[in-house]
């Protein structure tokens, strides 16, 4: 299965062959916040008139680091307060909200940003929500990005291509499980199997970063073909974390930012001193030691006579009788009168 394009220029809102769907599965022991407040930022690098819909942070979480002018333009919705179901709720309102907000600027792409699916999905239907989000997508030219939080009754629901046919799908990963399953069962990010334990891993222990910020991600894009985009899904593995001044710095799967200083050997077997791989070194020796039928083969064809094989004497049979054995010299059939 082909590669996918890096994180961070699926993050970016200048890449018109991006899918108009990015949605972010995270867990409350690892936040992908920070990829939301990344992609907000690039939204607004690339002249985009960004909505941002906060049910979980607080706006200002993701408004940090921005200049005032930059602040300015994005249009906040603060939903925290929002709760419950009934006609006079104000978060089953949200959607009319968001498009009076992106009609507002209408010479920008508009593009959207929601903090938190899960809560969102509280305020109304599953149905409602999907059909939504529908809506909100047939929009020309918009771009919608959403968290949601791992297990969710509305990961099938999403994934499923009514809602949009092209997507990009990032669910992230605490990098010790990588370590983990390097060092347990002897795989590589490369080998086939190694998504399909990561999930079973994942889904056994939810575990976070060391380090705020710092997250394997696992990469899926899926392509409906259309404006020069090939059809198909793309999978792949990512180290994510946060540099200097709220930076989000990527790396491929064999980079330090997913193993660290040193990345553990697979094929090394645990609680011992030695392993089965070969240094170049000890590989090349090996293959420079002579085997003694190719020295008779290039004794043959120099015309050199084959050394006389000894050849081999009859077999015996010796046996030492001990105190033990019932042996005697009497014939055991006296008694028969043969």
């Amino acid at each position: 299965m082909p590669s996918p394009p890096s994180l961070l220029s699926l993050l970016s809102s200048t890449n018109p062959s991006n899918p108009p769907l990015t949605l972010i599965a995270h867990s409350p022991a690892l936040s992908a916040h920070f990829l939301l407040r990344h992609a907000l930022r690039e939204a607004l690098r690339a002249g985009q008139a960004p909505v941002l819909l906060c049910l979980e942070q607080a706006p200002g979480y993701f408004l940090r680091g921005l200049s005032a002018e930059e602040r300015e333009q994005v249009r906040v919705v603060d939903g925290r307060g929002w709760e419950g179901y009934g006609e006079a709720q104000e978060g089953r309102g949200w959607k009319e909200r968001v498009e009076e907000l992106i009609g507002a600027s209408p010479n920008a792409p508009p593009s959207i940003f929601i903090d938190s699916l899960t809560l969102l999905s509280t305020l109304t239907s599953s149905t409602t929500l999907l059909s939504s989000l529908s809506t909100l997508l047939s929009t020309p030219s918009l771009r919608l990005t959403a968290l949601y939080l791992l297990p969710s009754p509305l990961t099938p629901h999403l994934l499923f291509p009514t809602l949009s046919s092209s997507l990009t799908h990032l669910t992230l990963h605490a990098p010790v499980l990588l370590r983990h399953i390097a060092t347990a069962y002897r795989l590589a990010p490369s080998s086939p199997r190694f998504l399909e334990i990561l999930h079973e891993e994942a889904a056994l222990a939810q575990v976070g970063s060391r380090n705020a910020g710092e997250a394997i991600v696992e990469v899926l894009v899926r392509r409906s073909g259309g404006a020069g985009a090939k059809t198909g899904v793309q999978v792949g593995l990512e180290g994510v974390r946060v540099g200097r001044g709220g930076v989000v710095e990527g790396g491929s799967s064999d980079s330090p930012l997913i193993w660290g200083e040193q990345q553990p050997d697979p094929t090394a077997l645990p609680g011992i001193s030695f392993n089965l791989s070969l240094t170049p070194e000890q590989r090349s020796a090996r293959e420079a030691v002579p085997l003694p039928y190719i020295q008779q083969q290039a004794q043959q064809a120099d015309g050199q006579p084959l050394q006389q094989q000894q050849q081999p004497l009859a077999p015996v049979i010796i046996y030492d009788p001990d105190s033990a054995d019932d042996m005697d010299d009497e014939d055991p059939d006296e008694d028969l009168d043969l």
